[in-house]
């Protein structure tokens, strides 16, 4: 790598087209202007707004596709051992397949062979290169500057005596080259390295020579990928390999060069990668091998695996250098990576949705979105974090628990605590483990590294919470039993960890100098015992326990399992209930869930500090099974709850109500919780109470995912306030599973019609209903839309404004991106404007009841005159017509000796009956007679 010295700006064009209809949206690629061969060329930055999100897709049970790059490799240039043995640790030394090694041109040839100085720095990279002893493949790369006994005039140079330095070097080498780099940056004007045309002819001396008959010459190797194919193109006749660095242009050039030395039938390489950025995006683009400069350590290496698998999402945004991926590894580990140009990334928002199911992103969950910020810089180098990431994504029975906050960290094998002894101070004190005394130097403050921290910020810092000193890695070692000490620095590799879940609260404890494991010495019990680092084994004594602070006196005994556990089942929803645990310790209760009797079960809620939940994902007609664990402070989990089990009615209900008073709750009772985009959420006086604010810069809201997936027909309102101007295509909502599969409303489609469309095949196979004019502005206007078999019909303040056909169910491609306030199409502007009182029923509400909607009265006008009971084994069923779903079910016991109280007071509401018509209750024998009763409202 060699540091720029000149920067010219390259302006480059961009054109959007806003008009949906046909999917005939368009953006064209940025374009860099042509300058000459050995000219630097920038892309210049322009910063752009975080709201530019970017949606990265993805479903952990799909096949995914192919996005692998094979031929990976370490870089001798930088002679480091440090760099060599940590890249072959964390990326795995059987995948380092390359290496790339340095040819010197700094003196002249005596006797047709280079000076005892070079070849003493050939030796270095000879030493390093055979610590990666699965790397066949060498790369020989400039590694000097330029003597003038090499040139020939100002940036050109003899190309007889420039392969005769490479020839020279490769007998000291002695040994074949897989690729030789003829030059290293000669865009950059001060490196005095030749033309493409002298590039050109010093390939041809080079085929020419025996030793240099079998490898591949390596065309370009520009610092600035703007003008890559310029140094490429003239030498493609005589180069099976296109390379070029990325320290200077646009993301557009760069997936340009690799697509085009592709399709050339050549090998698109990047022989000295800065960023996870340049390889997420490559592999997506056709990029085949690529060595990194440096060292590569969690994000890199893991990516190297984890790309060996299947792809399962990505995005890029190539105005701002930063891309983002979701990969299943061969080892079926599913894990997200981010990163952003070492000099020239904006700051990006990435979120990441799962479509199949709730997940946990690095302990955080369950849940289906994740939203990650790549930071970026000011300007080329200004301000540049060179930021990447890796995340993991799991589910199951047994899932980490998210680190952030004081901990006390307890070894599994002693049951002990670490600590700083003695509570010293001092720099280079050695850890050690003791009894829990609940003082400050046993307790620990492990946080994530920030986003703006620089590099790969897969890591959390360790420090003392009596002192704020830094958990180390005594003097950089690699070896077993490497001592931990404490040390006041935090910015080294050597005083940063990450934690590997093992099980059942445990972790091993990895530095991210060595990538061993946090380790009692000798595996002993007593106190006063070293901390020291080793190689992984599998031993107890290298597992912990993060017991959050403020447990005076922790255990390793288990709870007792929630007793007397109910499953009830609503019409979009089942309610679970339990008694409370008696442990003065307890901390919270786990719910799991299967779909098959007896399980597997996997976690749908964690972390409940409450007997009750409600399901809002099981939704669907079928039996859902469910368990629950119950947890205490000490992070002890009980075994198994009996099973209980229940089926969603599906019967016509009150789906989801945001009122929007004060927040995005859902007041249906089917826990439809909407998640706002950006925090804190504005609000305002609306129709009703206060309506949400959305901005059209960054607010919008998500609705949880797979909530319409057994709804027909429906009926959707909401107030909207309109602020002035109402750009085309905003959305009142659009759910959907991206620009394929959608259903939206837009107060102005780009024809000024409200509109209402539904497809399951993009763009041009929408099925519509629209006004003849757009929603007006500046005014509060209700607007619902219902679907009754294959009819649509709009309403505006209660008035039916159009009507036509809609044969597309919700229920037939059950969306997952619920939003409110924004499209599917990235393109699209948010919503300007307010939204107050948003209803979703899962039946068609007739236009008497829609004019309610209005006065804010749900329906039905009055009580039902029936009331149905049937018993069933031990479960009683209590049923009432469904167009008067709105009435209250009421419930009291009394003895028949006094009657039935007609104090209201003497009177409860099951809960969630207003919500739908069926309700279905468990017997108990033992208990007093109940009597039901409807009310309304």
């Amino acid at each position: 790598m060699k540091l720029t010295s000149t920067v010219m700006g390259a302006p480059f064009i961009s054109q959007r087209v806003l008009e949906r209809r046909m999917n005939d949206r368009q953006t064209s690629m940025p374009i860099a202007m042509k300058f000459p061969f050995i000219a630097l060329v920038l892309v210049l930055l322009v910063a752009t707004p975080v709201r530019a999100q970017n949606l990265v897709t993805y479903s952990t049970s799909a096949p995914g596709v192919s996005r692998a790059i094979t031929n990976w490799g370490l870089d001798t240039c930088w002679a480091s051992s440090d760099n060599m043995q940590r890249g072959l640790i964390f990326m795995g030394t059987n995948n380092v397949n390359i290496v790339r090694v340095g040819f010197f041109a700094d003196s002249p040839l005596t006797n047709n062979d280079v000076t005892p100085s070079d070849k003493s720095a050939m030796q270095t990279c000879i030493n390093l290169a055979g610590m990666a002893t699965a790397a066949k493949k060498w790369d020989i790369n400039l590694n000097t500057s330029v003597n003038p006994w090499y040139t020939n005039g100002v940036n050109t140079v003899y190309p007889d005596r420039w392969a005769a330095a490479m020839e020279a070097c490769q007998r000291y080498y002695n040994r074949s080259f897989w690729a030789a780099e003829g030059f290293n940056e000669p865009d950059l004007l001060s490196n005095n390295e030749g033309s493409a045309a002298d590039l050109y002819n010093i390939f041809g001396y080079l085929q020419a020579s025996t030793n240099f008959a079998a490898t591949a010459m390596e065309g370009g190797s520009t610092l600035n990928d703007d003008v890559g194919l310029s140094w490429f193109n003239p030498v493609a006749a005589r180069a099976s390999i296109g390379s070029t660095h990325c320290l200077a242009g646009s993301a557009a050039s760069y997936v340009n060069f690799i697509q085009s030395v592709g399709s050339s039938n050549a090998m698109p390489f990047n022989p000295e990668v800065h960023n996870v950025c340049e390889v997420i995006m490559g592999a997506n683009y056709g990029l085949q091998g690529a060595i990194w400069w440096g060292t590569a350590e969690r994000a890199r290496g893991n990516f190297v695996n984890a790309c060996q698998g299947q792809r399962l999402g990505y995005a890029d945004n190539t105005n701002n250098w930063t891309a983002a991926a979701v990969y299943r590894g061969t080892n079926g580990a599913v894990q997200a990576f981010f990163g952003g140009n070492e000099r020239m990334a904006t700051t990006t928002s990435y979120q990441l949705f799962a479509m199949d199911r709730d997940v946990f992103y690095d302990g955080y969950g369950p849940q289906r979105f994740y939203n990650v910020t790549v930071p970026g810089g000011t300007g080329y180098q200004v301000n540049q974090p060179d930021a990447e990431q890796v995340v993991n994504i799991t589910w199951g029975a047994d899932v980490q628990p998210a680190i952030n906050g004081r901990y006390i960290v307890v070894n599994r094998n002693s049951g002990r605590v670490l600590e700083v002894p003695g509570a010293n101070t001092n720099n280079g004190v050695f850890l050690d483990q003791n009894t829990f005394t609940n003082g400050l130097n046993q307790l620990w403050d492990i946080n994530p590294l920030t986003n703006t921290f620089g590099g790969d910020i897969s890591y959390f810092s360790i420090k003392a919470a009596h002192d704020g000193v830094t958990m180390d890695l005594y003097n950089f070692s690699y070896a077993n039993g490497g001592n931990i000490d404490q040390w006041n620095g935090g910015t080294n590799a050597v005083e940063q960890w990450y934690f590997q879940y093992v099980t059942n609260g445990y972790f091993k404890i990895r530095s991210r100098w060595s990538n061993k494991v946090l380790d009692v010495n000798g595996a002993s019990t007593s106190a006063g015992a070293q901390i020291v680092q080793w190689s992984d084994t599998g031993t107890l004594d290298q597992q912990w326990r993060l017991i959050p602070a403020g447990v005076t006196n922790y255990d390793f005994i288990a709870p007792a399992a929630p007793t007397q556990v109910t499953a009830s089942a609503n019409a979009v929803s089942i309610q679970l209930n339990w008694k409370t645990n008696s442990e003065t310790d307890l901390a919270s209760y786990t719910v799991l869930r299967s779909t098959t009797n007896g399980g597997s079960y996997y976690i749908v809620a964690r972390g409940l500090t409450n007997n009750s939940f409600t399901d809002k994902s099981a939704n669907a007609r079928q039996i859902f099974y469910y368990v629950v664990q119950a947890v205490d402070r000490s992070l002890n989990t009980s075994v198994n709850s009996t099973q209980v089990s229940a089926m969603p009615t599906c019967a016509p209900a009150l789906v989801a109500n945001y009122t929007f008073n004060g927040n995005t709750s859902d007041s249906s009772g089917n826990a439809n919780n909407a998640s706002a985009y950006t925090s804190p959420v504005s609000y305002v006086t609306g129709t009703n109470g206060l309506a949400m604010v959305f901005d059209d810069i960054y607010q919008y809201a998500l609705a949880p995912a797979g909530m319409m997936a057994s709804v027909t027909n429906f009926t959707i309102a909401s107030w909207v306030y309109l602020s002035s101007p109402s750009a085309s295509w905003q959305r009142i909502f659009d759910f959907g599973n991206g620009t394929t599969q959608y259903m939206f409303l837009t107060p102005n489609s780009g024809s000024g019609t409200l509109r209402f469309a539904v497809t399951t095949n993009g763009g041009g196979a929408e099925q519509t209903v629209q006004t003849t004019w757009a929603l007006p502005t500046k005014t509060w206007v209700h607007v619902a839309v219902t679907c009754n078999g294959g009819t649509a019909t709009l309403y505006t303040n209660g008035v039916s404004v159009a009507s036509g056909s809609v044969a597309i169910p919700p229920a037939s491609f059950n969306p997952m991106l619920n939003y409110l306030g924004k499209s599917q199409y990235p393109g699209d502007p948010l919503l300007y404007g307010r939204l107050d009182d948003f209803v979703i029923y899962n039946y068609v509400l007739s236009t008497t009841e829609i004019a309610r909607l209005m006065e804010n009265l749900l329906p039905p006008p009055d009580a039902p005159t029936t009331l149905t009971a049937v018993v069933v084994s031990n479960t009683l069923s209590l049923s009432w017509p469904s167009n008067y779903i709105g009435c209250r079910l009421l419930m009291q016991t009394s003895n028949l000796a006094n009657g039935i109280s007609s104090n209201t007071n003497d009177w409860s509401t099951v809960a969630n009956s207003q919500q739908t018509n069926q309700v279905v209750l468990p017997i108990y024998p033992t208990l007093p007679t109940e009597f039901f009763r409807l009310v309304y409202p």
